[in-house]
């Protein structure tokens, strides 16, 4: 009796070491394979998409992408890449013409928010002045940031005010409208952080 029991106990630390030996090698995977994206092909593009069916008012919107990998499409054909899709979305719900430029870099942490804002904000691809008939309505600016700060964990005290301002001065300097994808709380799993 007291062999098995010691049999059983033996093998389920076992188990649970094992366990925490692969969990603990896959984190290591996804670090180094998130920091190989540095080195990927991926979209950067400043691009008119066209209004569906000649539908153009002259009134083009304009849309930001700002973010890191998954949003920058790394390894993705340019006509799949988000920033592409999302533009020909927002094209057919608007029915004009949308001015597109991405920001979004491989490998982006919180920490680069401000620069890809600057960016934005400084963009003549962007500038209100290239319609005769801009609209504040037509300005519109996307955010997704934080896979990076999931691999590469950062305190939240410094990721939510670097969001906060990305998103303040869009508003006001800009007149964005501003939309944010979150990341998800992974932080109930093994070895991962709140982002």
């Amino acid at each position: 009796m007291i062999y098995t029991l010691a049999t059983m106990g033996a093998t389920v630390v076992g188990a649970g070491a094992s366990a925490a030996g692969l969990l603990r090698h896959q984190a290591g995977s996804l670090r180094r394979s998130f920091d190989d994206d540095k080195n990927r092909r991926y979209s950067t593009f400043t691009e008119a998409i066209a209004a569906p069916r000649d539908n153009d008012d002259d009134d083009s919107a304009a849309l930001a992408i700002i973010g890191d990998s998954w949003l920058c499409g790394v390894d993705v054909d340019p006509e799949q890449a988000p920033p592409t899709l999302i533009g020909r979305g927002l094209a057919r719900m608007l029915g004009t013409t949308v001015r597109v430029q991405t920001t979004a870099r491989p490998s982006a942490l919180s920490d680069d928010l401000h620069r890809q804002v600057d960016e934005v904000l400084r963009s003549p691809w962007l500038s209100r002045q290239l319609s005769d008939h801009w609209s504040e309505d037509r300005r519109f600016a996307i955010i997704s940031i934080g896979t990076g700060d999931i691999i590469h964990p950062i305190q939240a005290t410094i990721g939510v005010p670097v969001l906060n301002q990305a998103i303040n001065r869009l508003q006001r300097e800009g007149r964005y409208t501003v939309f944010v994808l979150v990341c998800p709380n992974l932080g109930g799993l093994p070895g991962l952080r709140d982002p």
